[in-house]
């Protein structure tokens, strides 16, 4: 199954420039791609701090998936 990063994010009211600032990128163009490739699985450290911008836990951002470690 394919992440919900934009699904949640948009239901939150929040940008992907918010998101990528966030994340320590200084344009949402990274971001955006992430969000578009439906089969990203992130490493631990980044999925934690998506989880920490969006407010989800893991298991809701990336529904039946293996974190990397």
């Amino acid at each position: 199954m394919a992440h919900r990063l934009e699904e949640i994010r948009k239901s939150k009211g929040i940008t992907q420039t918010h998101v990528a600032l966030k994340l320590g990128y200084k344009t949402s163009s990274y971001y955006n791609s992430i969000e578009k490739d439906k089969n990203y699985v992130p490493k631990l450290d980044m999925a934690y701090k998506l989880s920490e911008i969006l407010n989800e836990p893991l298991e809701e951002l990336f529904p039946n998936e293996k974190i990397l470690a």
